[in-house]
């Protein structure tokens, strides 16, 4: 089983500053070297990554979730 150790931040592309909160967000946390970032509609486009990624957070409030799952 791989180390889960990869943080994924899955934004909607059509809220405007949501790119810029997910970059930003990496940044402050520190994490670039272990964080992968993505709209929702290329989140599938990130699957080689899954099995190494322990937590995927979703930026938008507005039902991005529904459509990442």
């Amino acid at each position: 089983m791989p180390a889960r150790n990869l943080i994924g931040l899955v934004y909607n592309s059509r809220l405007p500053d949501a790119a810029g909160l997910a970059k930003a967000l990496v940044k402050s946390l520190g994490i670039e070297e272990r964080a992968w970032i993505s709209t929702a509609g290329s989140v599938g486009e990130m699957s080689d990554r899954f099995e190494s990624t322990g937590l995927i957070a979703v930026i938008g409030g507005d039902g991005t979730i529904l459509r990442t799952v």
